[in-house]
């Protein structure tokens, strides 16, 4: 299956799924492929806690944050702190239904013809973070 895309983030994981909000909400045209969450999940061990706290999520628009899904099921902070892995996970399983996320379940890449780093706004600056290396 060939698939062609200006933004292609490559890794499902938290960074990745955020980066994927965020294209999405600016209406950038991207790709995200991986399994979501996959090192997490066969990696981090069982019953393992997160250094984090309710403050920490994926969501860099602030809407559908730990916050909002722990409020959705009638709980507070004190409730599910300190965080657990499985927790995490269900948010982040919850994250992607909110955000309609569907990372391509792609194992390799086999050709990229052009790579640019862009130039992204931060949102309360307006000032660039990274440098355009365009051709």
């Amino acid at each position: 299956m060939r698939m062609e895309t200006n933004l292609l983030i490559i890794g499902a994981g938290p960074f990745g799924l955020a980066l994927s909000a965020q294209a999405s909400h600016q209406g950038l045209e991207h790709l995200i492929v991986g399994t979501p969450m996959e090192f997490w999940r066969q990696n981090m061990p069982k019953g393992m806690y997160l250094r984090s706290n309710c403050e920490w999520h994926l969501d860099p628009l602030n809407v559908h944050t730990i916050r909002s899904f722990i409020h959705a099921q009638g709980k507070t902070p004190a409730d599910v702190e300190p965080l657990s892995l499985e927790f995490y996970q269900s948010y982040v399983d919850w994250f992607l239904e909110q955000k309609r996320i569907a990372p391509a379940p792609v194992t390799s890449v086999a050709w990229i013809t052009r790579l640019r780093i862009a130039t992204f706004l931060r949102p309360q600056t307006e000032r660039p973070f990274m440098r355009d290396i365009d051709d």
